[in-house]
Protein backbone atom coordinates (compact mmCIF):
# COMPACT_ATOMS: atom_id res chain seq x y z
CA UNK A 1 0.00 0.00 0.00
CA UNK A 2 1.34 3.61 -0.94
CA UNK A 3 -0.03 6.25 0.65
CA UNK A 4 0.72 10.39 0.91
CA UNK A 5 0.88 11.01 4.79
CA UNK A 6 0.76 14.39 4.21
CA UNK A 7 -1.54 14.46 1.74
CA UNK A 8 -2.75 18.11 0.97
CA UNK A 9 0.20 19.86 1.82
CA UNK A 10 1.63 22.25 -0.44
CA UNK A 11 5.44 22.42 0.81
CA UNK A 12 6.86 19.84 -1.64
CA UNK A 13 9.56 18.80 1.33
CA UNK A 14 6.47 17.23 3.11
CA UNK A 15 4.61 15.78 0.53
CA UNK A 16 5.26 12.81 -0.53
CA UNK A 17 4.39 9.16 -1.73
CA UNK A 18 5.44 6.64 0.61
CA UNK A 19 5.24 2.55 1.08
CA UNK A 20 3.15 2.20 4.08
CA UNK A 21 2.08 -1.47 4.26
CA UNK A 22 4.02 -4.11 2.63
CA UNK A 23 3.92 -7.50 4.10
CA UNK A 24 4.11 -11.52 4.09
CA UNK A 25 0.36 -12.64 5.45
CA UNK A 26 0.03 -16.08 6.20
CA UNK A 27 -3.27 -17.84 7.83
CA UNK A 28 -2.81 -21.58 9.34
CA UNK A 29 -6.85 -22.30 9.92
CA UNK A 30 -6.74 -25.02 11.55
CA UNK A 31 -5.00 -23.75 14.26
CA UNK A 32 -6.12 -20.24 14.55
CA UNK A 33 -2.91 -19.47 13.67
CA UNK A 34 -1.36 -16.70 11.35
CA UNK A 35 1.18 -14.14 11.49
CA UNK A 36 2.64 -11.18 9.32
CA UNK A 37 5.92 -9.80 8.46
CA UNK A 38 7.33 -6.94 6.69
CA UNK A 39 6.73 -2.89 6.54
CA UNK A 40 4.07 -3.23 9.26
CA UNK A 41 1.72 0.05 9.29
CA UNK A 42 0.78 -0.06 13.59
CA UNK A 43 -2.77 2.17 13.16
CA UNK A 44 -4.03 -0.46 10.46
CA UNK A 45 -3.47 -3.42 12.97
CA UNK A 46 -3.88 -2.65 16.22
CA UNK A 47 -6.96 -1.00 17.83
CA UNK A 48 -8.63 -1.02 15.19
CA UNK A 49 -12.34 -0.16 14.93
CA UNK A 50 -14.85 -0.55 12.03
CA UNK A 51 -16.30 2.95 12.64
CA UNK A 52 -13.92 5.62 12.68
CA UNK A 53 -9.60 6.02 12.85
CA UNK A 54 -9.68 6.61 9.10
CA UNK A 55 -9.34 9.91 8.04
CA UNK A 56 -10.53 9.56 4.60
CA UNK A 57 -13.45 7.17 4.65
CA UNK A 58 -14.64 8.17 8.76
CA UNK A 59 -13.91 11.30 10.65
CA UNK A 60 -11.31 13.74 9.96
CA UNK A 61 -10.24 15.08 13.57
CA UNK A 62 -7.25 13.93 14.46
CA UNK A 63 -8.73 12.27 17.65
CA UNK A 64 -11.29 10.13 16.07
CA UNK A 65 -9.33 10.44 12.15
CA UNK A 66 -6.28 9.31 13.37
CA UNK A 67 -4.36 7.50 16.84
CA UNK A 68 -3.64 10.41 19.50
CA UNK A 69 -3.38 9.25 22.80
CA UNK A 70 -0.95 6.25 22.37
CA UNK A 71 2.82 6.67 21.78
CA UNK A 72 3.25 3.94 18.84
CA UNK A 73 1.29 6.22 16.08
CA UNK A 74 4.67 8.43 16.01
CA UNK A 75 6.51 6.70 13.21
CA UNK A 76 4.16 3.83 12.86
CA UNK A 77 5.51 2.08 9.96
CA UNK A 78 8.25 0.30 10.05
CA UNK A 79 9.96 -3.45 9.47
CA UNK A 80 8.45 -5.82 11.91
CA UNK A 81 6.33 -8.86 12.94
CA UNK A 82 3.22 -10.10 14.29
CA UNK A 83 1.63 -13.66 15.46
CA UNK A 84 -2.09 -13.71 16.13
CA UNK A 85 -3.73 -16.80 17.72
CA UNK A 86 -7.63 -16.49 16.65
CA UNK A 87 -10.49 -18.43 18.59
CA UNK A 88 -13.51 -18.81 17.95
CA UNK A 89 -14.56 -16.00 21.05
CA UNK A 90 -11.99 -13.85 20.93
CA UNK A 91 -7.72 -13.68 19.65
CA UNK A 92 -4.38 -12.95 20.85
CA UNK A 93 -1.90 -10.69 19.03
CA UNK A 94 1.67 -9.93 19.60
CA UNK A 95 4.30 -8.44 17.51
CA UNK A 96 7.20 -5.92 17.52
CA UNK A 97 8.64 -3.15 14.58
CA UNK A 98 11.36 -0.62 14.14
CA UNK A 99 10.48 2.76 16.14
CA UNK A 100 12.21 4.87 14.43
CA UNK A 101 12.08 4.51 10.86
CA UNK A 102 11.76 7.09 7.98
CA UNK A 103 8.80 7.20 7.23
CA UNK A 104 9.42 8.19 3.27
CA UNK A 105 10.81 4.72 2.64
CA UNK A 106 11.33 1.40 4.13
CA UNK A 107 14.22 1.47 6.00
CA UNK A 108 16.56 -1.36 6.43
CA UNK A 109 18.81 0.79 8.30
CA UNK A 110 16.80 1.86 10.94
CA UNK A 111 15.78 -1.60 11.92
CA UNK A 112 19.26 -2.80 12.53
CA UNK A 113 19.73 -0.75 15.84
CA UNK A 114 17.12 -2.77 17.79
CA UNK A 115 14.78 0.45 18.84
CA UNK A 116 11.59 -1.31 18.41
CA UNK A 117 7.66 -0.90 19.59
CA UNK A 118 6.65 -3.51 21.69
CA UNK A 119 2.09 -4.50 21.00
CA UNK A 120 0.22 -7.42 22.38
CA UNK A 121 -3.70 -6.72 21.89
CA UNK A 122 -6.64 -8.83 23.72
CA UNK A 123 -10.03 -9.50 21.69
CA UNK A 124 -13.18 -10.44 22.38
CA UNK A 125 -15.80 -10.86 19.60
CA UNK A 126 -19.29 -10.92 21.37
CA UNK A 127 -23.52 -10.68 20.75
CA UNK A 128 -24.17 -10.59 24.63
CA UNK A 129 -26.80 -13.09 22.88
CA UNK A 130 -28.69 -10.69 20.84
CA UNK A 131 -26.93 -12.26 17.77
CA UNK A 132 -25.39 -8.71 16.70
CA UNK A 133 -21.54 -8.68 16.05
CA UNK A 134 -19.83 -7.11 18.98
CA UNK A 135 -15.91 -6.56 19.22
CA UNK A 136 -14.01 -5.51 22.38
CA UNK A 137 -10.18 -4.64 22.17
CA UNK A 138 -7.38 -4.18 24.66
CA UNK A 139 -3.57 -2.92 23.23
CA UNK A 140 -0.71 -2.49 25.38
CA UNK A 141 2.22 -0.72 23.76
CA UNK A 142 6.08 -0.18 25.06
CA UNK A 143 8.36 1.95 22.72
CA UNK A 144 11.98 2.42 23.01
CA UNK A 145 13.87 5.60 23.22
CA UNK A 146 15.19 6.57 20.05
CA UNK A 147 18.52 6.76 21.07
CA UNK A 148 19.21 10.82 20.10
CA UNK A 149 20.30 13.01 22.22
CA UNK A 150 19.35 16.91 22.49
CA UNK A 151 16.01 18.63 21.13
CA UNK A 152 15.38 15.56 19.03
CA UNK A 153 15.75 13.05 21.87
CA UNK A 154 12.59 10.85 22.55
CA UNK A 155 12.35 8.97 25.22
CA UNK A 156 10.85 5.58 26.09
CA UNK A 157 7.35 5.01 26.84
CA UNK A 158 4.03 3.09 26.79
CA UNK A 159 0.66 3.34 26.53
CA UNK A 160 -2.78 1.45 26.59
CA UNK A 161 -6.05 1.47 24.22
CA UNK A 162 -9.04 0.40 25.35
CA UNK A 163 -11.75 0.23 22.65
CA UNK A 164 -15.21 -1.59 21.65
CA UNK A 165 -17.63 -1.96 19.01
CA UNK A 166 -21.47 -3.13 19.79
CA UNK A 167 -24.41 -3.54 16.65
CA UNK A 168 -27.58 -2.20 18.45
CA UNK A 169 -29.74 -3.52 15.50
CA UNK A 170 -29.32 -4.13 11.85
CA UNK A 171 -29.04 -0.84 11.12
CA UNK A 172 -27.17 0.79 14.15
CA UNK A 173 -23.87 0.35 16.34
CA UNK A 174 -22.34 2.40 18.64
CA UNK A 175 -18.71 2.37 19.65
CA UNK A 176 -15.80 4.02 21.56
CA UNK A 177 -12.23 4.27 23.35
CA UNK A 178 -10.25 5.23 25.61
CA UNK A 179 -6.32 5.71 25.26
CA UNK A 180 -3.38 6.64 27.31
CA UNK A 181 0.17 7.20 27.32
CA UNK A 182 3.02 7.38 30.19
CA UNK A 183 6.52 9.13 29.41
CA UNK A 184 6.25 9.07 25.45
CA UNK A 185 3.43 11.33 23.85
CA UNK A 186 2.40 11.58 20.10
CA UNK A 187 1.51 15.03 19.10
CA UNK A 188 1.53 15.97 21.99
CA UNK A 189 -1.49 13.83 23.84
CA UNK A 190 -1.33 12.01 27.31
CA UNK A 191 -5.14 10.54 26.93
CA UNK A 192 -8.38 10.62 24.60
CA UNK A 193 -11.38 8.92 24.68
CA UNK A 194 -14.49 8.71 22.08
CA UNK A 195 -18.10 7.94 22.11
CA UNK A 196 -19.74 7.56 18.55
CA UNK A 197 -23.07 6.23 16.88
CA UNK A 198 -23.63 5.03 13.52
CA UNK A 199 -26.35 4.34 11.53
CA UNK A 200 -25.46 2.34 8.53
CA UNK A 201 -27.85 2.63 5.96
CA UNK A 202 -29.81 5.92 6.96
CA UNK A 203 -33.41 6.54 5.31
CA UNK A 204 -32.39 2.78 3.53
CA UNK A 205 -30.02 4.31 1.45
CA UNK A 206 -27.44 0.84 1.05
CA UNK A 207 -24.00 1.95 1.76
CA UNK A 208 -24.43 5.15 3.54
CA UNK A 209 -23.14 5.68 6.93
CA UNK A 210 -24.58 8.68 9.09
CA UNK A 211 -22.42 9.30 11.84
CA UNK A 212 -22.24 11.13 15.18
CA UNK A 213 -19.41 11.33 18.31
CA UNK A 214 -18.13 12.87 20.85
CA UNK A 215 -13.97 13.45 22.05
CA UNK A 216 -12.29 14.46 23.92
CA UNK A 217 -8.34 15.05 24.28
CA UNK A 218 -5.75 15.87 27.04
CA UNK A 219 -2.74 17.90 26.15
CA UNK A 220 0.48 16.10 27.39
CA UNK A 221 2.18 19.60 27.57
CA UNK A 222 0.14 23.07 28.08
CA UNK A 223 3.31 24.49 26.77
CA UNK A 224 3.24 27.44 29.54
CA UNK A 225 -0.52 26.91 30.03
CA UNK A 226 -1.47 27.91 26.13
CA UNK A 227 -2.83 24.37 25.65
CA UNK A 228 -6.33 22.90 27.42
CA UNK A 229 -8.47 19.91 26.89
CA UNK A 230 -9.91 19.84 24.29
CA UNK A 231 -13.69 18.81 23.53
CA UNK A 232 -15.84 18.57 20.57
CA UNK A 233 -18.55 16.79 18.16
CA UNK A 234 -17.91 15.50 15.23
CA UNK A 235 -20.55 14.38 12.59
CA UNK A 236 -20.70 13.22 9.47
CA UNK A 237 -22.66 11.50 6.28
CA UNK A 238 -20.33 9.49 3.21
CA UNK A 239 -23.20 9.33 0.81
CA UNK A 240 -21.99 6.37 -1.96
CA UNK A 241 -22.75 7.99 -5.16
CA UNK A 242 -21.43 5.35 -7.30
CA UNK A 243 -19.88 2.12 -6.46
CA UNK A 244 -16.05 3.67 -6.10
CA UNK A 245 -16.95 7.06 -5.57
CA UNK A 246 -18.49 8.48 -2.44
CA UNK A 247 -18.97 12.07 -0.79
CA UNK A 248 -18.84 13.53 3.02
CA UNK A 249 -19.95 16.27 4.11
CA UNK A 250 -19.30 17.04 8.45
CA UNK A 251 -19.10 19.15 11.31
CA UNK A 252 -16.70 19.52 13.73
CA UNK A 253 -17.90 21.82 17.03
CA UNK A 254 -15.03 22.44 18.97
CA UNK A 255 -17.11 23.25 22.70
CA UNK A 256 -13.98 23.41 24.58
CA UNK A 257 -10.83 24.44 21.93
CA UNK A 258 -7.65 23.10 22.91
CA UNK A 259 -6.03 26.44 22.46
CA UNK A 260 -6.83 28.84 26.04
CA UNK A 261 -7.13 32.31 24.15
CA UNK A 262 -9.94 30.56 21.83
CA UNK A 263 -12.81 31.45 24.75
CA UNK A 264 -15.92 30.56 22.33
CA UNK A 265 -16.74 27.60 20.63
CA UNK A 266 -15.51 26.83 16.64
CA UNK A 267 -17.52 25.40 13.99
CA UNK A 268 -15.24 23.81 11.14
CA UNK A 269 -17.12 22.61 7.77
CA UNK A 270 -16.17 19.76 5.40
CA UNK A 271 -16.92 18.43 2.03
CA UNK A 272 -14.94 15.13 1.17
CA UNK A 273 -14.72 13.55 -2.02
CA UNK A 274 -13.24 10.04 -2.39
CA UNK A 275 -12.37 7.65 -4.99
CA UNK A 276 -11.33 4.15 -4.60
CA UNK A 277 -9.30 2.83 -7.42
Amino acid sequence: MFTLPNSGGTDPDKTFVTPAALWWEQSFARSGLGYRIGQLWATNLWGTNDYYGDDRATYMNSVLGGGSGVPWIGGNRGLGAMVTLEGERGYVSLGFQDSKADQQKIDTVSFKDGRFSYLAEFGLHTSFGTGLDGTYKLTFGYVDSNGEEGKNALPAGYGLNLSGQQKISEGLAVYGFYRRSWERFAANVEQSAALGVTALEPFGWADDNLSLAAFYAKPADTQNGTLREEIGLETFWRFQLTPRLDMSPSAVLYLQPGRVEQKDPVVIFGLRLRYIL
